[in-house]
């Protein structure tokens, strides 16, 4: 079985008014136009397999100074859908939607370790996830055991996605 993981990524963090035109483009062609292009030019190769595109949470979500690869995961996100629709059913197509990793993309987070255990403390599970914990997930999507997935975004963020960041507002429970 065929499998392409389009995994490469780069994150641009500026503010709107300080994002090039020519910086929020090469994000568009880092985060999509690549993963688009394998794609396209491998799907001969692919009848019968999968794809697994990775996005992040930050597909469905906003984030401050960010607007750049926000706005591109969103679109690989899009994308998968798009071409889980168009290349079904020779071709399943999947996302996941990655969460906060401790990876050389979060240098500067992971350089502070109050800020780490920040941020740790508002992952339900505790604590930032690794490239295992995205690559067990890809390795399910691209093999047979998911032969009914398709079109799917998996978020893989330790339930940072489940958790709102407002305050409930209720009262406290009488008894």
């Amino acid at each position: 079985m065929s499998v392409l993981v389009n995994c490469a990524g780069q994150i641009f963090r500026g503010s709107v008014k300080d994002t090039t035109t020519a910086a929020f483009r090469h994000q568009l062609e880092v985060n999509v136009v690549a993963p688009f292009m394998l794609t396209r030019e491998l799907v001969s190769a692919l009848e019968g397999g999968s794809v697994v595109n990775v996005a992040s949470i930050s597909s469905v979500t906003g984030m401050v100074d960010r607007s750049a690869y926000i706005s591109s995961k969103a679109a690989i996100a899009g994308l998968t859908l798009a071409l889980a629709t168009e290349l079904g059913p020779h071709v399943r197509v999947n996302a996941v939607l990655a969460g906060i990793l401790a990876t050389p993309m979060n240098d500067g987070l992971l350089a502070d370790p109050s800020m780490v255990s920040q941020v740790a403390d508002r992952i339900p599970l505790g604590r930032l996830g690794d490239g295992a914990d995205i690559a067990g997930v890809i390795r399910f999507l691209g093999s047979d055991e998911a032969r009914y997935v398709t079109g799917a975004l998996w978020e893989v963020d330790g339930g940072v996605l489940a958790r709102t960041s407002l305050p409930a507002g209720d009262p406290p429970a009488r008894s």
